[in-house]
């Protein structure tokens, strides 16, 4: 995911669509190793000889070059789906591996780069939403209402599953478990609120700088 002064801008979730120029799939083999395309005529794509390379391994390349276009297709679609669960650049690696692949068979090196497509924008006119006590009597009570939760999340993490277990476990020791898992869930979904929060702060603050910018205000 990228950021610019207007908002959020993610990957566009679209299938690529440059045409290929390679003759049309499905590709198939026939005779002693010459691969034909999906054409009226039939004419052969390739005639692959083993030169020096021996009969096995030049029929594994006459499978492999009978599944390319196929191939070019999974591609494709991995690569939409790809996009479609990678803003949080997890699979980074593997969406460029497959760029790469893909730019490669269409002979162009920017033919399947990353485009962008920009997120809504929020109007750079707004306004307040929170008054200054508002965020004073939140702020003094915040600890008292998420202090302690947290520090039980962070607690958990310092036991082993057999200190965690007390005496070789129980109900009682059950039902505390699964009390204290209730309130770091709470604390869990009280973090990801406090997240579309943050995400609007940072949204407001951006477009009234891009407004500023724009007005050629000093």
């Amino acid at each position: 995911m990228q950021r610019t002064a207007s908002g959020t801008h993610a990957h566009a979730h679209s299938a690529p669509t440059l045409s290929p120029s390679f003759t049309p799939g499905p590709w198939r083999a026939i005779g002693h190793r010459q691969i034909v395309g999906s054409t009226p005529a039939g004419l052969p794509v390739c005639e692959v000889w083993p030169g020096g390379v021996g009969a096995q391994q030049a029929d594994a390349n006459e499978r492999l070059i009978a599944a390319a276009p196929d191939l070019y297709q999974a591609l494709c679609a991995a690569l939409v789906g790809l996009v479609g669960c990678n803003d949080d650049g997890m699979f980074d690696a593997e969406e460029h591996a497959i760029r790469a692949v893909l730019c490669k068979v269409a002979g162009d090196p920017a033919a399947f780069e990353p485009f962008i497509q920009p997120a809504p924008t929020v109007d750079a006119d707004f306004p307040a939403v929170l008054t200054a006590d508002d965020v004073r009597s939140s702020e003094s009570g915040y600890e008292a209402s998420w202090g302690d939760r947290r520090r039980l999340m962070m607690l958990s993490l310092t036991r082993s599953s057999e200190q965690l277990r007390v005496g070789g476990g129980g109900p009682d020791v059950r039902a505390l478990l699964l009390e204290m898992a209730g309130e770091i869930a709470a604390y869990r979904d009280h973090l990801k609120s406090g997240l579309d929060v943050a995400e609007l702060a940072i949204q407001r603050l951006e477009a009234v700088a891009l407004s500023i910018v724009q007005g050629g205000e000093a």
